[in-house]
């Protein structure tokens, strides 16, 4: 089992470029900008995520394509809870909690193909 925390940095977790992967247990709190930036990968599973009190926002994803997000727990950044742009065959899994964001809980802009929401429950 992988487990990955981040806090208190400029950027929480930045993953870029073609890469696969699995990640399980990953923590992006307290960070000066967005939790967790996701840029132009592809075949990207992460299970258990939390990303709170980040000064940006939760998770920003953006051109990325066949993208798994299970159990998520996204509260109290400043803007966007997941933001996500310009990817496809998007799958999110128990969202455990999504409150108290700046802005959006959760948007989905310029999207092509599958977008997936699974026993998603969204509440103030």
């Amino acid at each position: 089992m992988e487990t990955i925390s981040v806090r208190k940095n400029m950027m929480g977790i930045l993953l870029f470029g073609n890469i696969i992967m699995s990640l399980i247990n990953i923590s992006a709190t307290d960070n000066k900008q967005d939790g967790m930036n996701i840029e132009s990968c592809k075949d990207i599973i992460m299970t258990n995520i939390t990303a709170t009190n980040n000064q940006n926002g939760g998770i920003r994803k953006q051109s990325c394509i066949n993208t798994t997000l299970t159990h998520v727990n996204v509260t109290n950044n400043q803007k966007d809870g997941i933001l996500i742009v310009q990817s496809s065959i998007v799958t999110i899994k128990n969202i455990a909690s999504l409150n108290y964001n700046g802005d959006i809980g959760i948007s989905f802009s310029q999207c092509t193909s599958s977008i997936q929401l699974e026993d998603c429950k969204f509440s103030m």
